[in-house]
């Protein structure tokens, strides 16, 4: 079984995805609470209010629940902690940090981001041919 994230880490990221798709806390309950209106009407899903999501946004959230897995599931938020190595995953938490502090470096930093792994790849495969 994979281990979930903090709360403060899932809560930072949903509180960036709802800034960066420029969604009001009450629409993002509304969008939520329509598409999931079925399974709510069934009673598999509680819908969601605001307060809800202030709570989680601000850091008030304590456990990582069916609500909150929910809320991750929708805005396509990983609940999961990194399998990276710890290097890694703090060079990329460095990165997220540096883009919620300055978004306009957001499209450089993919492209530098897609051109290192592209390059990567490239050594890899010739590497590879060269063996063979």
């Amino acid at each position: 079984m994979k281990n979930y994230r903090t709360c403060i880490q899932i809560a930072e990221e949903i509180d960036y995805v709802l800034k960066t798709r420029k969604l009001t806390l009450r629409e993002c309950v509304a969008l939520y609470n329509q598409c999931y209106a079925k399974d709510i009407f069934n009673g598999k899903k509680t819908p969601l209010n605001k307060d809800f999501i202030q709570r989680l946004r601000s850091g008030k959230c304590k456990i990582v629940s069916t609500r909150v897995l929910g809320l991750c599931t929708f805005l396509d938020v990983n609940p999961y902690a990194d399998e990276l190595p710890g290097s890694v995953t703090r060079e990329i938490r460095s990165l997220e940090n540096l883009i919620r502090q300055r978004p306009e470096l957001e499209k450089h930093l993919v492209n530098l981001i897609k051109s290192l792994g592209n390059l990567a790849k490239s050594n890899l495969d010739n590497s590879e041919q060269g063996e063979q």
